[in-house]
């Protein structure tokens, strides 16, 4: 069999692929296009690092972000030249960011001398849209911190306070710099004055405050004084600045005041009685103390109020006295106040008097007799009494004995004051003939007569009455 040969063969197959690619298409096959190549891009989030001022010892951060923004692989190295008073201290040297990527880079500025100092952070990379090395300008200053003191109030003045109490005031101590304000507060002088807190050494920040506070407790009388002495380091008063405390102690004095210096009762009827009442004020600043008491008659007692007393500084004892005579005539007491004040004589002395009086029982008739009167008549009389004495007379008028004789006005119970009169009228209706008796009796508490002062009430009935109409 006949055999192609090797060359002819692929001759043949050439020829064959490119009638067929002839026949499907009338436009010649296109090549590929070649792949795009990746790109990193890189974008740094600040254009320069500012500090401004930091004090010398201390120091600040900044940070700057590199990102990829492209979508190839940034890479490159962060390095910092320039004032030895900055450095990374994270984020330096070789990186490589992906798609998206990011790398933070902190840069610390700790100055160590003061005035403005300058670095570069440079950032070398593979990126086209931004010049390798990216530069980041860093500046800052340095600057010595220097403490400012302020004290709020140039001086204390507690004024006057009483012997054994106390009383307190604050100072404010206040940093108005930017640096540490250190130094001790101590007192010196009186040692009526002492710090209870606040003192002793401190150590304030920029706008820090420390509060002082001082108390004054005198225990005698007098002017005191002493000196708030505060050490520190600012620059801007001198060392120590001195608050100047002033007090004065008082011995409390109490003193006495009463709102009356006499009880007059006037007249009271014996059995009855009167209540009058006595304002004890204490118008000093110490404690007022003593006793109430009462000397003299015994128709006067204390009712309350009376006793020990103990009264603070504008506190009041009301003393009630009562007035309850048991005999006629006038009577004497006195309240006795004593007290621990120097305005007044102890015991304070108040004179209470009184009178006891009594009513009189006075009546114009010591009977009555009505004589003769017809049966199916009536007569009236009528008998006064009077009160000729000084307190009320009062009591009941009543009749008993026959039924021919009855009270019809002035009967029953009474009142009268001194001078004061009642008419009692008695009636007689005799119904049959005859001699009748009655009693008009008058209880009183009057001492001049006997109670029930009695009456005798007579009469006679003349005839008999005539028989009802219709009965022979």
């Amino acid at each position: 069999m006949y055999r192609l040969k090797p060359v002819f063969t692929l001759f043949l197959a050439c020829l064959i692929s490119a009638s067929v690619m002839a026949c499907g298409d009338d436009d010649p096959v296109s090549e590929p296009p070649p792949a795009e190549e990746a790109e990193p891009r890189i974008r740094v989030d600040v254009s320069s690092l500012d500090f401004d001022a930091v004090g010398i010892g201390e120091s600040a951060e900044q940070t700057a972000e590199i990102r990829n923004t492209g979508d190839g692989t940034l890479s490159g190295e962060v390095s910092l030249s320039g004032s030895a008073a900055f450095t990374v201290v994270s984020g330096g040297g070789s990186y490589s960011l992906g798609e998206a990527d990011t790398r933070n880079v902190t840069v610390r500025f700790a100055p160590e001398e003061e005035g403005e100092v300058e670095a570069t952070l440079e950032i070398t990379h593979n990126a086209d849209n931004e010049a390798s090395p990216f530069s980041v300008p860093a500046v800052g200053e340095g600057q010595i911190e220097m403490p400012e003191i302020s004290v709020d109030v140039p001086s204390l003045n507690f004024g006057t306070v009483d012997v054994g109490e106390s009383a307190e005031q604050t100072v404010e101590i206040r940093n108005t710099g930017d640096g540490t304000l250190s130094g001790e507060v101590g007192l010196s002088g009186s040692a009526a004055f002492t710090v209870v807190s606040g003192g002793g050494s401190y150590s304030l920040g920029e706008a820090d405050t420390r509060n002082v506070t001082v108390r004054f407790s005198p225990e005698e009388e007098g002017e005191a004084e002493a000196t708030l002495e505060i050490t520190h380091n600012a620059d801007n008063e001198a060392s120590p600045v001195s608050v100047l405390a002033v007090g004065e102690g008082k011995i409390q004095m109490p003193e006495i005041s009463v709102d009356v210096f006499s009880l007059d009762f006037g007249s009271v009827d014996v059995g009855e009685s009167a209540d009058q009442t006595i304002e004890i004020r204490n118008t000093g600043d110490g404690t007022l103390a003593g006793e109430v008491s009462l000397s003299g008659s015994t128709a006067f007692t204390v009712v309350s109020g009376g006793g020990s007393y103990s009264l603070g500084e504008g506190d009041t004892r009301s003393v009630t006295v009562r007035f309850e005579p048991e005999d006629e005539g006038e009577v004497e007491a006195t309240l006795e106040i004593t007290h621990n004040a120097d305005n007044e004589g102890s015991p304070l002395t108040i004179p209470v008097v009184g009178e006891g009086q009594v009513p009189e029982i006075s009546v114009n008739v010591s009977s009555i007799d009505f004589g003769e009167v017809d049966a199916g008549e009536s007569a009236d009389q009528t008998a006064e009494i009077r009160n000729t004495g000084d307190g009320a007379l009062f009591g009941e008028v009543t009749l008993t004995g026959s039924a021919a004789f009855t009270i019809v006005s002035g009967g029953g119970i009474f009142s009268l004051d001194a001078g004061a009169t009642r008419e009692v009228t008695v009636r007689f209706a005799p119904e049959d003939e005859g001699e009748v008796e009655a009693n008009v009796e008058i209880t009183h508490n009057a001492n001049n007569e006997q109670s029930p002062l009695t009456i005798p009430v007579l009469g006679q009935g003349l005839g008999e009455l005539p028989p009802p109409p219709g009965r022979p």
